[in-house]
């Protein structure tokens, strides 16, 4: 939790001049468009990006960055990793002696959850887009 808040104020106070970089120039709206997420319901994406490495090593950074209040970011982050840390030690517990398969089913299904729950959202998002056009 520690190393989160430290990688929360990193973004917080140098993550805009990161991205203002012309490298995330090609990017420019939909990290916009990201960032205004994470804002206004990013407390949700706090807590799954606990389920998968890349996202619960980023995340806290990509949160101070979008500006995301702390009083908002801590609550999520800390049920998100309890109830990670949960059910690794309860899958740890229950698998006994047959670990390295667990290991591998465990990284491929929260791999394929985290997807599924994307894909469902830029679909909604996708949807509501469209409607708005329309109306």
């Amino acid at each position: 939790m520690l190393g989160d808040s430290v990688g929360y104020e990193i973004g917080r106070v140098w993550g805009t001049q990161i991205i203002a970089r012309p490298f995330f120039d090609k990017r420019r709206q939909r990290l916009d468009q990201a960032q205004a997420f994470l804002r206004e319901r990013g407390g949700y994406a706090v807590f799954l990006a606990r389920w998968t490495a890349f996202l619960r090593a980023v995340m806290p950074a990509l949160a101070g960055t979008s500006r995301m209040r702390y009083a908002t970011f801590l609550p999520w982050n800390a049920l998100g990793g309890l109830a990670w840390g949960t059910a690794v030690v309860a899958i740890g517990f229950f698998a006994g002696h047959s670990y390295q398969k667990v290991a591998t089913w465990f990284g491929e299904g929260s791999a394929l959850a985290v997807l599924a729950i994307a894909l469902v959202a830029v679909l909604v998002w996708h949807l509501r887009r469209r409607r708005k056009q329309k109306a």
